[in-house]
């Protein structure tokens, strides 16, 4: 029986499948929480933002004891967890004597290196002596897994649970029983990202002796420089936001006046519109370039910026599908940018307010 998916907040979806007992087994992963460095916690389905040094070299543990944030401790405890997991694989058709024909894996990817390093995998007396914390990452970079040694374009920690072994029922007198090997029954999803994905950058001041020296008009209040947008690894210095000496000092004595604001935006329009326009022109000139091959470039960053839902994961189809808009069509991306001020303000205003604090 096919599984469907349908619309929750827009833009995301949520599967919807049919078997019975498994949104019991669900539940106990909704709770599954994922500890980075001392103080970080990512919950099932959720984004964290850090910072590259710390992606590279914090502790990673994976806990299904959920957390509190008022009481800052956890939420159930590992009998509990147990005890909820084993009701769910009951209702789902399971005798005990089936449990350990459940895998459980532990996986960390990234999409465009095309990585995927299997952390940990045990069946379920394997996974129980586990509850409290499977370990996914120790401190420091060795023996860390490869994903998480790629901070421009972070990653995504997968629990899943599956059959590991066919089942042999009759489909007609228990048609709702999980049944076939690989048969997943419950997963959670973690996405790491770090500052390297952000587009930060401080407006350098443009002096008289500097529109000379670029040879710009006179009257000249915005310009940009930025070099390669679509090679990997690219940083905030290889793009510089010169603004008139006169307009950056009246803006910053007037930072929350509109006219300020709209100068603001107006400078994050260009920066898009810069971005774009030049990476059109090189993949253009460069048709066999795909997402791959410019991670963690100005235009990957852009991209997946502008990609995040509302839960601030990166929507892989819509990120695909504006790699292409920018090779065949700049100018839609552009405008619907113009069209959006809500995603200037949450993708760039921000990144300059911070750079120039």
């Amino acid at each position: 029986m096919p599984e469907k998916q349908i619309s929750n907040m827009g833009n995301e979806f949520r599967t919807l499948r049919p078997y019975k007992g498994v949104d019991q087994v669900q539940a106990v992963f909704d709770d599954a929480v994922l500890h980075v460095g001392e103080h970080d916690r990512i919950f099932a389905d959720g984004n964290l933002i850090t910072e590259a040094n710390l992606y590279l070299t914090a502790p990673i543990g994976l806990s299904m004891l959920g957390w509190n944030h008022d009481s800052d401790e956890t939420i159930h405890s590992a009998a509990d967890v147990i005890h909820h997991l084993e009701k769910g694989l009951e209702a789902s058709g399971l005798s005990r004597e089936e449990f350990d024909n459940v895998m459980y894996t532990v996986a960390a990817s990234t999409p465009y290196l095309k990585i995927l390093d299997t952390i940990w995998a045990g069946n379920h007396t394997e996974f129980k002596a586990l509850i409290e914390s499977i370990p996914v990452a120790e401190s420091g970079k060795d023996s860390r897994p490869r994903p998480l040694l790629t901070p421009s374009g972070g990653c995504t920690i997968e629990l899943v649970a599956y059959l590991a072994t066919d089942r042999d029922l009759d489909r007609i007198e228990r048609p709702m029983e999980v049944t076939g090997k690989g048969t997943w029954l419950a997963r959670a999803k973690f996405d790491i990202d770090t500052d390297l994905a952000e587009i930060g950058f401080t407006p350098t001041p443009l002096t008289p002796e500097l529109k000379d020296h670029l040879e710009l008009p006179e009257g000249t209040l915005r310009y940009i420089i930025m070099e390669d947008t679509l090679q990997p690894e690219s940083s905030a210095g290889d793009m510089t936001v010169y603004v008139d000496n006169e307009a950056l000092n009246a803006i910053g004595s007037n930072s929350g006046g509109s006219g300020a604001r709209a100068f603001m935006v107006q400078l994050a329009l260009d920066v898009v519109t810069a971005i774009v326009t030049e990476a059109s022109r090189q993949l253009a000139a460069a048709p066999d370039t795909d997402l791959g091959t410019i991670q963690g470039s100005l235009c990957h960053r852009l991209i997946r910026q502008a990609s995040r839902t509302s839960t601030n994961r990166v929507d892989e189809s819509r990120e695909a599908a504006m790699f292409i808009a920018i090779r065949e069509d700049p100018l839609r991306v552009i405008s619907e940018f113009e069209g959006n001020e809500d995603d200037i303000k949450t993708f760039i205003l921000a990144s300059i307010k911070e750079s120039g604090s």
